[in-house]
């Protein structure tokens, strides 16, 4: 197949357009899935390229000793990779504001204190405490800096803080994870449950990468260890493949709130 340095350099610079085109229109660095949907709703400037996005991409971003301008890779957020086309500290800026706004979303979407009030009182009481705790501890100043981007995204962090307070009143989080291991060995156990969950499976069919990037660490900032937790990865399959005599919203909420440990 052609490198993407062989096409005709006016189509690399139609590429290059729609980055930095689309890179001004979002105030930030984008990711292949952007430049996808930018296409989609204007196809004239989509260039005359067979590879997929995220390829054309990984090329374009690649130093080259010719005169046509390149793109510059800024950094990677869960799976993703962002892109723009000029290297620049204000571009490292505005993704790492995207970053906190991606963070503040999932936590509107996930709404671990919610997950965590449905462990309270059972056997794993402990860890819906330490999710109420570390959930305090990451969000509770940023709550009250209104001045920060992604604060017009935290539409139900109010009542979340509010009961996780209530809650846990003082307690200070210090919950340690148990030892994470390699990616090897969470991708051995995901591939294993998996098998003896759904009838008829081969664990090496599984898509592995789709199912990790929600799992590794870490989840949280206030960690900074890799690696993934081998419990939090055995909920998360229960959760997601059930199998007879399995609880999978308790398990659903186990894995949400073991992003604290």
């Amino acid at each position: 197949m052609a490198k993407i340095n062989q096409y005709p350099g006016s189509q690399k610079y139609r590429l290059v357009d729609s980055v930095r085109s689309l890179c001004e229109q979002l105030n930030r660095p984008i990711s292949s899935k952007d430049l996808i949907a930018y296409w989609r709703e204007h196809p004239e400037f989509r260039p005359l390229l067979t590879q997929a996005p995220g390829q054309i991409l990984i090329k374009a971003a690649r130093p080259s000793h010719d005169t046509i301008p390149r793109i510059y890779r800024v950094g990677i957020i869960g799976n993703l990779a962002f892109y723009a086309a000029e290297e620049s500290s204000h571009w490292h800026q505005r993704l790492e504001v995207h970053r906190s706004i991606l963070r503040v979303k999932w936590h509107n979407r996930v709404q671990i204190p919610w997950h965590a009030q449905m462990l309270l009182g059972s056997e794993h009481h402990a860890v819906g405490f330490s999710a109420l705790t570390g959930f305090l501890a990451e969000w509770r100043l940023y709550y009250r800096n209104s001045e920060s981007e992604s604060y017009g995204h935290a539409t139900h962090f109010g009542q979340m803080l509010a009961f996780s307070e209530k809650t846990v009143g003082d307690t200070k989080w210090q919950k340690s994870p148990d030892a994470l291991v390699s990616r090897q060995s969470a991708e051995y156990l995901l591939r294993a449950e998996y098998e003896m969950r759904v009838p008829f499976a081969s664990g090496e069919s599984i898509s592995v990468n789709k199912h990790l990037v929600r799992l590794a660490w870490p989840i949280s900032p206030l960690f900074s260890e890799t690696g993934f937790l081998l419990s939090q990865v055995k909920h998360y399959c229960k959760a997601r493949w059930p199998m007879e005599g399995d609880d999978p919203e308790t398990s659903k909420s186990l894995w949400r709130c073991m992003c604290y440990g």
